[in-house]
């Protein structure tokens, strides 16, 4: 008996192939991208937790504050980095166990954090304290994130009681050669984070 029963033949297999890599094409980015989107801003809202706990331990245990006359440019990280899991450090730069990158800068002058206003924060201003955070270390892209392009790095405000996500109303200095932790130039180094960025308000308060 003849069986009529014919398979798929190899044009219609390429074809169907061919569609299955276009749509691939078209939806692997942009799900990795919200992946990665998704993980850098957990992890930024779980630094900002774990940095506030460290204000208030120092408050609670030392009565010292961020605003306090012994913080400066040199004294700033060590305020922060005994309240904290610290695998490594280098100058102002921290290195935490879960892999978080945290940078501390006091500018301007003068001794102690100074209290911000967290929609218009200058960073270059007299006793501005800040801390640029990268949620995955010295891994790449080691770029700033903002609303419109997610990535790892974030820039938050400090005042004397509290660290906060902040909208820049100017851009950050140029930042210093900053070293991974081997002690290398950090590759890529990071760059100026720019007037109007609110990346670390928007993902704290849903604000753009």
């Amino acid at each position: 008996m003849y069986d009529s029963r014919k398979g798929f033949t190899l044009a219609e297999v390429l074809v169907t192939l061919a569609i299955i890599g276009v749509v691939a094409a078209l939806t692997i980015p942009a799900l990795i991208q919200n992946t990665n989107k998704q993980r850098y801003q957990t992890a930024l809202k779980k630094t900002i937790s774990v940095l506030n706990s460290a204000i208030k331990a120092n408050i609670a245990e030392d009565d010292i504050d961020a605003g306090d006359s012994n913080i400066d440019s040199t004294s700033i990280t060590p305020f922060f980095s005994s309240r904290l899991n610290v695998l490594s450090q280098d100058g102002n730069s921290l290195w935490l166990t879960d892999g978080t990158r945290l940078s501390f800068f006091h500018m301007g002058g003068g001794n102690g954090c100074k209290t911000l206003t967290p929609t218009a924060f200058i960073p270059n201003g007299v006793q501005v304290c800040f801390v640029i955070v990268d949620v995955n270390g010295d891994k790449k892209p080691n770029t700033a994130a903002t609303t419109a392009t997610p990535s790892d790095v974030y820039i938050l405000g400090i005042s004397p009681t509290s660290v906060l996500p902040v909208i820049l109303s100017a851009d950050t200095v140029v930042l210093p050669g900053l070293k991974d932790i081997n002690g290398n130039d950090l590759d890529p180094p990071y760059t100026n984070i720019l007037n109007g960025n609110n990346a670390s308000y928007s993902v704290m308060t849903g604000a753009t």
